[in-house]
Parts: C-alpha cells; sequence; structure tokens
C-alpha cells in the first residue's frame, strides 16, 4: 500500500515519501488550495515529479488559463489528479503525463467510474468517492486494472459550489455551519476564488482500516492531515516514529470512518413521512406523479382496474375528494380499459397536485 500527502503551505523540508508521493493543492487550480502559487513553485522546484491537483471546474472563458497555469509546473511535474473530464482530456493530449482520474464528486457507482475509465484511457489511476463501501470497491478493482486511490485521513469534503456564497452573508473566507435539526454539529466551511466548500465535522480516519482497504484492491490512501499538529503527527507516523493506534488517540479532532464499511445515507428516509397521508387510511391503488395544468395527469397504477372505478384523491395536504377515474390511456395514447399497472396519462381536471395518492373509495 502506498501513500499520497497532501502538501501543506509550509517552507519545503525533507520528507519519508519519494517526490511521486506528494500531491500539491495551488490557488488558481485547486478549489480548496493548501498554498499560494509562490509557495507551490518552491514545493515543485525542491520536489520535481510531484503530483499537480486540478480541481478546479473551469467555464469555457476559464479554460485557456487554467492550461497555462498548468504549463508553468509543467517541468516539476510527475502526474495530474485532475476532476473535470474535458480538462483532463486537454491536459492529457498536450502535457503526455499520467492522469489520475478524480471520481470522487457525484460519481458512486461502478458503471459511471467503468463509463469514464475507458472515455479517458490516459487515466492510470482513478480517485475514488468515499461513499463507495468496501464491498463496492472491492467488485470495482475485478473490473479495471488501473490502480484505485481513496482518501483516508484529514477533512472530508460533503458539499462543493462553485458559487462563493459565504460573502453574501458576512465577510471572511470560512465558518462553522450547523442546521436546527442536528445543533451540536458544526461542519467547517471554507470559501476560495473557485467556490465554497463544505466538509463533515468529523475527519475521516482509515489507516486502521488500511489492510482491509489493501484487500479490497485499493493500491494508494491519501492523507490530508492539516497544518501544525494533524502535519507534525502525520509525518512522525510516516517516519515510523509512532504506530497507527497511538496517532489515531493523539488526533485532535473527533474521527469517522465515513461510509468504508456501509453507506447508511438511505437511513433517514425512512423517516421522511407526510403525517398528512401517514394519517390518510385506504388501499392506495395508484398515484398522480405530474401535473400539466390544461393538459393531463400523469398516473402510476399500482393495479389492475377496471374502469370507470370510484376512488377517493388524497393530497399531500391533508384534503381528500371523491373522484370516478376514467379515460386513461398509455403513454402512446391508447385508451385503456382494463388497466394494468404501469404510467398512464388521464385527463387533467383542478384540484389535484403531483404526489396525490388515488385510494380505493370507501
Amino acid at each position: 500500500m502506498q501513500h499520497l500527502l497532501r502538501l501543506c503551505a509550509s517552507p519545503p523540508q525533507p520528507l519519508p515519501l519519494p517526490a511521486s508521493s506528494l500531491l500539491l493543492a495551488v490557488e488558481a487550480l485547486s478549489r480548496r488550495p493548501a498554498m499560494t502559487w509562490a509557495e507551490g513553485l518552491a514545493w515543485a522546484q525542491a520536489s520535481p515529479g510531484l503530483v499537480l491537483e486540478v480541481s478546479c471546474l473551469p467555464k469555457d472563458a476559464d479554460f485557456p488559463g487554467v492550461m497555462a497555469q498548468v504549463r508553468k509546473l509543467l517541468p516539476f511535474l510527475g502526474a495530474l489528479q485532475v476532476q473535470d473530464p474535458g480538462l483532463a482530456l486537454a491536459l492529457g493530449r498536450e502535457t503526455g503525463l499520467p492522469l489520475h482520474l478524480s471520481l470522487e464528486q457525484g460519481i458512486p457507482n461502478q458503471a459511471a467510474i467503468l463509463a469514464w475509465a475507458k472515455a479517458i484511457p490516459q487515466a492510470t489511476r482513478l480517485v475514488l468517492s468515499n461513499q463507495l463501501p468496501l464491498a463496492a470497491i472491492t467488485a470495482l478493482a475485478q473490473q479495471t486494472p488501473v490502480e484505485l486511490e481513496l482518501q483516508a485521513l484529514g477533512q472530508l469534503e460533503t458539499l462543493y459550489s462553485p458559487r462563493p456564497l459565504l460573502q453574501k452573508i458576512f465577510p471572511g473566507n470560512a465558518c462553522l455551519a450547523t442546521s436546527p435539526d442536528r445543533p451540536r454539529q458544526h461542519f467547517p466551511v471554507q470559501e476560495t476564488p473557485l467556490g465554497m466548500v463544505m466538509f463533515h465535522d468529523k475527519e475521516l480516519f482509515l489507516l486502521d482500516q488500511a489492510d482491509r482497504m489493501q484487500a479490497a484492491g485499493v493500491t494508494h490512501l491519501r492523507l490530508e492531515p492539516s497544518p501544525g499538529l494533524e502535519w507534525r503527527l502525520t509525518l512522525d507516523w510516516l517516519a515510523g516514529g509512532i504506530a497507527t493506534p497511538q496517532l489515531k488517540a493523539l488526533w485532535p479532532s473527533r474521527t469517522t470512518k465515513g461510509f468504508l464499511l456501509k453507506n447508511r445515507t438511505d437511513k433517514p428516509l425512512a423517516r421522511l413521512v407526510n403525517q398528512h397521508q401517514q394519517a390518510q387510511a385506504g388501499q392506495e391503488l395508484g398515484r398522480i406523479l405530474e401535473v400539466t395544468k390544461g393538459s393531463h395527469w400523469v398516473v402510476e397504477l399500482f393495479q389492475e382496474l377496471l374502469l370507470p372505478q370510484q376512488v377517493l384523491l388524497a393530497s399531500p395536504e391533508g384534503t381528500t375528494k371523491p373522484w370516478e377515474l376514467n379515460g386513461l390511456t398509455n403513454l402512446q395514447g391508447t385508451v385503456a380499459k382494463p388497466c394494468q399497472p404501469g404510467i398512464y396519462l388521464a385527463p387533467w381536471h383542478k384540484g389535484a397536485s403531483p404526489q396525490t395518492r388515488i385510494l380505493k373509495a370507501r
């Protein structure tokens, strides 16, 4: 198992890793830069062969500028970690450097990961989303020969917006966010010229799961310690000065395993119920999915019905009214009698909204 260390804004120093295991995140190219351009240039000159993080999502007008910035560092680079697929293709063609394709945001399934790997054949490494549990990583590793990277330490990014949102609320580029539902959780928010990033309130710590990740097919673990104590502890651990349990015990922030063992984000969905509809008793025959005013309803039936059928329409707001369901057609416009379970169009009538339940008349 190899490590990739995200560098901090400090003067270049001897590190217990080769340059190919160092990740450089500078302003103008990284959406959450770890250092200024001058600091990044100093690191690149001192450690030729390192990996450059290009996590920005440029607009068309910004594309040439991003390419120009990468060219300035090109003599010192050994690989590029790129998130934008168009930028990855352009940089791959121009530089000839190995590409580490970042699929951390919005790519949580195997089909999409494999499709991007095929579309960008210059990608020698895939940087995976932390929303992938071990079982999914194991299955993925069996289908692709390229290296697989996963973040194992540091702040866990949960949200990114290319728009700078904080400056409209208050001055500054960092804050802690919370919500009425979870007032004890405080989520760090960072804003740069390239947008706003929100992090989990706990920091990721997966180093004690390294054997399991290696068995699943992960080849590289990325370490992202913050400047100061976390940086010093990580360097001490890399040099063999402290063991993993001691590192975890000394880590200054609360930690989480994220989604490594199991993605449970669907659990709270069961609690998101409409209390009005929960109180509406009756056998549900179907549901109105969509309403186009003056034209039609889109109706899903859950069981076979003989039309016309007397039913109750139960709205999401809690109101009910009797109705005669009739005149349904399939999506090709053919009148359906009887109607098998499936999707149909019904004539539009005033007084129904999407997610209205169709209940059996009492």
